[in-house]
């Protein structure tokens, strides 16, 4: 069975975000993940969420 992912971009409160989907997610410590990235997989699946911040396009 392969990973299934998803992208979540905030523009803004991406901590405020995290803490909202780390109640129904575990965060996953690994290459992804810093300040501006967090993965986030239900426990139990295969299913992943990317939390990013936004980058600004100017």
């Amino acid at each position: 069975m392969g990973i299934f992912s998803c992208y979540i971009v905030c523009k803004e409160h991406i901590d405020e975000v995290r803490q909202f989907l780390l109640q129904f997610f575990k965060e996953v410590k690994d290459r992804y993940t810093h300040k501006e990235w967090v993965v986030l997989k239900i426990p139990g699946s295969d299913f992943v969420v990317n939390l990013m911040k936004a980058m600004s396009c100017r």
